[in-house]
């Protein structure tokens, strides 16, 4: 660190995940033994009724080792993203206190939001609309001019 700045705070965020590791682990050996047994008794087996039920015991006794493998990756990830914040500050430097905004500075501000996102909404509408809107008019139009044109009656010849 630069001899100009001074640590103004250190924060560490990190969990111990010491007891989970020693669980997971522990889970983890029980099941690869257990998958060692089941592979024994699977290769001394000799009916087809023994082979299916030992492999689907291994078959359960898999997804239990790799959810344990899982949750150690996982627990492995967390420790290393493990975070430390410093606050760094250089020397001398006079501090600023960021004022807590007024109660009349948020009303105006939430009020203008709020008004240019109703005059967003407004604009949708309207852009959505007109193409009914000339749609409508368009048809008013046909309707009141066809019972005209329907209604002429033919010019006599002479």
């Amino acid at each position: 660190m630069p001899s100009t700045f001074i640590a103004g705070s250190i924060d560490f965020s990190s969990v111990d995940h010491t007891a989970q590791f020693v669980d997971v682990n522990a889970e983890l050996a029980s099941a690869h033994a257990h998958l060692h047994a089941l592979d024994t008794l699977l290769s001394n087996a000799t009916s087809i009724a023994d082979i299916t039920t030992l492999e689907q015991q291994i078959e359960t006794v898999q997804v239990e080792i790799d959810t344990d493998q899982g949750e150690i990756n996982a627990l492995s990830a967390s420790v290393d993203m493990a975070t430390a914040t410093i606050a760094l500050s250089e020397r001398g430097a006079p501090r600023l206190v960021a004022a807590a905004p007024s109660a009349l500075s948020s009303g105006v501000s939430g009020g203008w939001r709020n008004a240019v996102e109703v005059t967003g909404v407004a604009l949708a509408v309207l852009v959505t609309a007109i193409p009914v809107l000339i749609l409508g008019a368009i048809a008013l139009a046909l309707w009141r001019w066809m019972p005209r044109f329907l209604r002429r009656t033919p010019r006599p010849t002479p």
